[in-house]
């Protein structure tokens, strides 16, 4: 169900502007819904195993639920999961925040717009794997996703405000830039002022490797709220200081899909399917 064809881009009625990468921080507020809070991991194109996850959660119009981004590439279906996840939106409480693989697409169309615009333009990147997947529609529709969603417990009878994000937060929380959002991974604390600063992973034969001494970001989290984040993968849910990582790298294959489900009332829980693709 919901594959759809991409469309031309060589059609685009739009200009650069629309795409242009965001360095303002987009902050999605939420109220909590009368039922659910769903948050679905980085779904990477797995259109098969989006659908089984969904038929297992059975979603109603009082839930609310939220994808962590990164909702194409590697898999093999990343145009008919856009679809599926806009047309969700359409018609139900249902939201994504942006991921790193989302907003490259979406960088990477803003400078091919910018070249039809001015020919002596050049990309500067190189093209990301799943944009010749996508139409433009599904590549607007990622443009438009927030940095992070928040669901402020103030004034209700909820236990802890809710984060969602798709690599996590920096110690700066919301002042941090807009791309950490994106890309926030490991930190470690300067002996000479004590700051906590970001470091830098290094690939080497599709294995990444962080400096000595450098720890996740969720290690300096203080925990005033819980945040829910996608983006590292965790074979099993990664839960620390108040931040829960449900990324199952369903992608790779030997993984899962995975969501939280936290219900008005009792305890959270997860829902997985299996993971039916290898990369």
């Amino acid at each position: 169900m919901y594959r759809i064809r991409p469309l031309a881009l060589e059609k685009s009625k739009m200009n650069s502007i629309d795409f242009k990468p965001q360095k303002n921080v987009r902050v999605l507020n939420l109220p909590f819904p009368k039922g659910r809070v769903i948050s679905i991991g980085d779904v990477h194109g797995c259109l098969e195993e989006l659908e089984q996850l969904l038929v297992k959660l059975e979603i109603t119009m009082e839930d609310c639920v939220v994808l962590l981004g990164d909702l194409v590439d590697r898999g093999p279906d990343s145009e008919g999961v856009v679809q599926l996840v806009k047309t969700m939106s359409q018609v139900g409480d249902v939201h994504c925040v942006l991921g790193n693989h989302d907003e490259k697409c979406v960088r990477y169309h803003y400078h091919v717009l910018k070249n039809k615009e001015d020919s002596k333009y050049k990309n500067p990147m190189r093209c990301p794997g799943a944009y010749n997947e996508l139409s433009e529609p599904s590549i607007e529709f990622l443009a438009k996703a927030p940095h992070a969603i928040f669901m402020d417990n103030k004034d209700t009878k909820e236990p802890y405000s809710l984060c969602f994000v798709h690599a996590g937060l920096s110690p700066a929380l919301f002042n941090q830039p807009a791309s950490a959002f994106i890309r926030n991974r490991h930190f470690t604390r300067n002996v000479k002022n004590n700051k906590i600063v970001p470091v830098k992973s290094v690939e080497i034969n599709d294995v990444w490797f962080v400096p000595e001494g450098s720890h996740p970001w969720h290690h300096f989290f203080n925990g005033q709220f819980t945040v829910v984040y996608g983006h590292s993968v965790y074979y099993s849910p990664e839960i620390i200081n108040n931040t829960i990582g449900i990324d199952g790298g369903c992608c790779f294959g030997g993984g899962c899909l995975r969501a939280w489900v936290k219900p008005p009332v009792g305890s959270s829980c997860f829902v997985e399917v299996a993971s039916r693709t290898a990369t």
